[in-house]
């Protein structure tokens, strides 16, 4: 499926689903959306479709180091699970849950016990399980674009992706 991203997407029909899908919760791609994920802007141009699409869907399979979960044991034996943000003067920045539209904490450093790392990423599984092939395709070509809007992967008709709902997602790593 993923050979069809060069067939004429649509970018606004993937700038609604970043929205929609709660990507721009967490990332930043063409003006739009968070910074408490990677800005997908500024993805390596090394990164292909098909790795976009399997980070999407795998989000734990790897995790840029910047953005690995932490857990804080602090000293009244309550444990805080984030993404720092920041850190100045002993004082620790954490959002828990940016999905949750949680606001950032902070945290005394000096009161942290103990700090680990998790394996799992914050950005959950599922998030394209409700979307139509067509749909994800016009996403993951948003992405693909770096949020470029005038990129040749998109369509200029605005008749395009009018019938993005007809298909399933059976076969889209294909």
């Amino acid at each position: 499926a993923l050979e069809r991203l060069s067939q004429g997407r649509s970018a606004e029909r993937g700038a609604e689903l970043f929205r929609t899908a709660n990507c721009a919760t967490c990332h930043r791609l063409g003006g739009m959306g968070n910074a408490f994920g990677p800005d997908l802007s500024q993805l390596d141009s090394q990164v292909t479709p098909r790795e976009i699409l399997e980070a999407i869907i795998e989000p734990s399979k790897t995790i840029n180091k910047d953005f690995l979960t932490h857990t804080y044991l602090l000293e009244s034996g309550k444990a805080v699970a984030g993404l720092p943000l920041a850190e100045s003067e002993g004082v620790l920045t954490v959002i828990e849950n940016p999905l949750a539209g949680t606001q950032p904490i902070h945290l005394q450093r000096a009161e942290i016990e103990a700090e680990t790392t998790s394996s799992v990423s914050m950005m959950p599984k599922g998030l394209l399980d409700n979307l139509h092939l067509e749909d994800v395709l016009d996403l993951v070509a948003l992405i693909v674009a770096r949020g470029d809007r005038s990129s040749p992967l998109f369509s200029h008709d605005p008749a395009h992706g009018q019938d993005h709902h007809a298909q399933g997602k059976e076969g889209i790593l294909e």
